[in-house]
């Protein structure tokens, strides 16, 4: 069952959208995944996130909204990318599920090292200790983005996670 992110998780998702606001580099597209992370940090930028789709940013503009896996894929063949997405609460999936407009296709070309992810420390610690999953359809993907993932918990703040 998803856990929904306690009340006291709003500050941290504050904290977090401020330093990926300040972060964004010019010309690099920005997908923003599906939660209220990803949400938080569209809302610190000035726009409404499609709670449960992909939307695109460049040059601190919103491009695209409700992005499906065609447009996604259209939309990174033309920009380097990064794409910023979370967790899924009590669960721990990172790739699968409630993003698969993230294809095998797309992230290949996107590279795991373009992943940002975005997590408060309570959602990691909700884990407690399990890895985060990733889900893509393709077991090979799965098996070569396993390891340590970089994960934005704050403000200038990140810790190193495992991803199984």
């Amino acid at each position: 069952m998803k856990c929904a992110s306690p009340e006291s998780d709003e500050l941290v998702q504050t904290e977090i959208a401020a330093f990926v606001a300040e972060n964004l580099q010019a010309d690099v597209l920005y997908l923003f995944a599906v939660g209220s992370t990803c949400a938080a940090i569209m809302a610190q930028l000035g726009y409404e996130h499609t709670l449960l789709g992909f939307d695109a940013l460049l040059n601190g503009e919103l491009v695209a909204k409700d992005l499906d896996s065609r447009a996604i894929w259209q939309w990174v063949q033309h920009y380097p990318t990064k794409i910023i997405l979370t967790a899924t609460g009590g669960q721990g999936v990172l790739i699968g599920r409630g993003n698969q407009q993230l294809t095998p296709q797309v992230l290949r070309h996107v590279g795991r090292d373009n992943l940002w992810v975005v997590a408060s420390p309570q959602k990691l610690q909700q884990l407690q200790g399990r890895a985060l999953v990733l889900d893509t359809g393709d077991a090979e993907l799965n098996q070569a983005w396993q390891g340590l993932i970089k994960v934005t918990t704050g403000y200038q703040q990140e810790q190193l996670y495992y991803v199984g």
